[in-house]
C-alpha cells in the first residue's frame, strides 16, 4: 500500500532535500514504510546535498530572488537529458518557443510567457570542462561559453527546490569574472561574458535550419 510523499533532510542542512513516495512493507515480521521506488530514492541520495540560499555577505548571488531589472532567467540541462517532447509540451501549454542550434552543437531554447523569458542552454561535456553554445540568428556567428565542471546541490529558491552549481563561486567567477559582485544593468553576453569565444559560423544556407520560431 502506497503512502503520501515524504520528505527528509540531507546531512548538510535541516532543510528538506528529498521528496519521495513510501510503501508499507513487511521486513522480518515488522511493518515498515520504505522509499518507493527504491532505485529513485537511492539516486536522489547520491545528490542530496542542500545549501542554504543566504550566502552570508554575498548579496549579489541573486539575493535569493529575482533581479528586479531583468526579465529573463537561464537554466542549463545536460544534452543527454534532451527530449523531443520538450518543445511540443511548452507550445501546447501556451508558451512561445524559439529554438537555435543543432542537437549536436549549441542547442538552445527560449521559452516565453508574457513578459518573462526563460533561456534553456544545453550543456555539452568535454574531458576537462563543460560548455554551452549559442548562435546569433542574424549573422550566423556561433559562440561557445566555457564552464568549470562541478556537482549540483539542492537549494530552496522562491519556495521551489532547484539544483544549483556546487560549489557556486567558481561557476559565477567563470561567467562574470572576479568583480562579479558589481551590479551590471546592461549585459551583453558577447562582450561582457568572461568565458565566451567564437565557435565558427553557420552558413546562410544552414541558418534557416538552425533557427526556428515555434509559436
Amino acid at each position: 500500500m502506497e503512502q503520501p510523499a515524504a520528505q527528509i533532510a540531507s546531512r548538510e542542512s535541516k532543510s528538506p532535500a528529498l521528496t519521495f513516495d513510501v510503501v508499507l512493507s513487511v521486513v522480518d515480521g515488522l511493518w515498515l514504510q520504505l522509499p518507493h521506488p527504491v532505485e529513485d530514492f537511492l539516486a536522489q541520495m547520491r545528490k542530496a546535498k542542500f545549501i542554504e540560499c543566504d550566502y552570508q555577505g554575498a548579496q549579489a548571488y541573486l539575493r535569493c530572488g529575482f533581479i528586479p531589472y531583468t526579465n529573463d532567467m537561464d537554466i542549463e540541462i545536460p544534452i543527454e537529458n534532451y527530449s523531443p517532447d520538450i518543445v511540443p509540451a511548452f507550445i501546447e501549454a501556451g508558451f512561445k518557443v524559439n529554438v537555435k542550434g543543432k542537437i549536436s552543437d549549441s542547442y538552445q531554447m527560449s521559452i516565453k510567457a508574457g513578459l518573462v523569458r526563460m533561456d534553456v542552454y544545453f550543456v555539452y561535456e568535454e574531458e576537462t570542462y563543460w560548455w554551452v553554445g549559442t548562435t546569433n540568428r542574424f549573422t550566423g556567428q556561433k559562440y561557445k561559453l566555457f564552464l568549470p565542471k562541478s556537482d549540483t546541490c539542492w537549494t530552496d529558491f522562491m519556495g521551489y527546490r532547484v539544483r544549483v552549481p556546487c560549489p557556486t563561486l567558481p561557476y559565477i567567477t567563470a561567467n562574470y569574472g572576479q568583480n562579479w559582485i558589481t551590479s551590471v544593468k546592461q549585459w551583453d553576453y558577447k562582450t561582457n561574458g568572461r568565458n565566451i569565444k567564437p565557435n565558427g559560423m553557420v552558413t546562410k544556407e544552414e541558418l534557416n535550419n538552425v533557427v526556428h520560431v515555434m509559436t
